[in-house]
């Protein structure tokens, strides 16, 4: 085999192993995202048993109700035909002192039965009419409840597409903030106002006199990114260091990563600090980042064609975006997108890493095994 057809063998198969990678990582996001929909299907089952369950108590009180109407039907006949067989008996023994009186009382004492027979004729009649509205109601109210649900979940489904759409978006059309005129998006605000009100986001950057999302984004589309507020980052991702609990306070922001079911924390103010932290997870080597001009940060698997390269910060004086550098070839990297621009490996890209940006209560809660970082610096 020649030179060259070694050289374009090579570069095919650095290309399936790329292709591999990604493809491993779009499984991985998938598998998250089914297991996350899973948990929310039983969520959802369980409060519509919950409902169902509460409709069948609806169901045996009003049976209840019924039943008491049956019993106390049956009484009040019984008790109207013994008081009337009373009257008729007394009065068929009065008979031979006068015919007139017996005819009278008799005909007193037959209205009076047939009254409490009429009442209790209505009562029974009221409390079947009862039982029906509540049953009729307690199936309105299954129905009712199912198509809530339903509108609920597809709301939900619509509202977290628009909102994850428009935030890649409006973030990767203001990376080079010289050509959009904005030099931060506030990333949880924007979710709020998307969860308030849908399309209102698009309103609120248009009426800051930016363009109607015609600049083309000059970004990776599958880069997610992190942004801060007031020293404070809301989402991601820096030197070599791991593990142990570490003494972070359950309210403190921490960048999460689940890695082949090895969990781990990356505190917020560790990650702002160092700006590149060099990580290895479960065995897989992780650089996460952070871009101070843009506060923005990244996660990113950090072996290249299978060899590991250690990152450090560049261009941190406030020239530009800033760069990282790798130890190993002196290639320089873009800190948000993960592509060699300067060196021996340009043209490459890093694959990225899904991460969590989330309060380390919660994430805890969720991954109770969880680790966190530690710098040893």
């Amino acid at each position: 085999m020649s030179e060259q057809e070694q050289n374009q063998h090579e570069k095919r198969l650095s290309a399936a192993r790329g292709q591999r990678t990604d493809a491993q990582q779009a499984l991985n996001s998938a598998a998250n995202e089914a297991l996350g929909a899973l948990k929310e299907a039983k969520e959802l089952c369980a409060e519509l048993a919950e409902e169902r369950a509460q409709a069948q108590q609806i169901f045996a009180d009003a049976e209840s109700i019924k039943v008491e109407a049956d019993t106390y039907y049956q009484r009040k006949t019984e008790e109207a035909n013994n008081k009337a067989q009373q009257i008729v008996t007394g009065a068929e023994s009065s008979v031979a002192k006068t015919s007139t009186y017996c005819v009278q009382v008799t005909a007193e004492a037959l209205n009076q039965a047939q009254a409490i027979i009429v009442a209790a004729e209505n009562t029974k009649a009221v409390a079947d009419a009862y039982y029906e509205r509540l049953t009729a109601e307690a199936n309105q109210n299954v129905l009712a409840a199912e198509k809530s649900r339903s509108e609920a979940d597809t709301y939900q489904d619509e509202l977290v597409a628009e909102t994850w759409q428009w935030c890649k978006d409006l973030m990767r059309e203001t990376v080079l903030v010289e050509e959009v005129g904005v030099r931060q998006l506030d990333v949880q605000n924007n979710l709020d106002l998307v969860a308030t009100e849908p399309g209102a986001l698009v309103r609120k950057f248009e009426s800051q006199g930016n363009p109607k999302t015609s600049v083309q984004p000059k970004r990776d589309a599958n880069s997610p990114i992190l942004s801060v507020e007031n020293g404070t980052p809301r989402g991601a991702p820096t030197n070599n260091n791991s593990s142990g609990a570490g003494n972070q306070g359950d309210g403190g922001q921490i960048l999460g990563l689940d890695l082949s079911g090895s969990i781990k924390a990356f505190p917020i103010k560790t990650i702002m600090a160092k700006l590149i932290i060099n990580d290895s997870i479960a065995g897989n080597d992780v650089v996460v980042t952070f871009e101070p001009t843009l506060e923005a940060g990244q996660a990113f698997n950090r072996r290249v064609d299978g060899r590991e390269l250690t990152f450090y910060p560049l261009n941190t004086d406030g020239g530009g975006l800033m760069l990282m550098r790798d130890e190993e070839t002196g290639t320089q990297w873009e800190t948000l997108t993960g592509r060699a621009v300067n060196g021996p490996l340009t043209g490459h890209k890093l694959a990225t890493v899904n991460f969590e940006h989330a309060r380390l209560s919660s994430w805890r809660t969720r991954h109770p095994n969880t680790q966190i970082y530690q710098d040893a610096s």
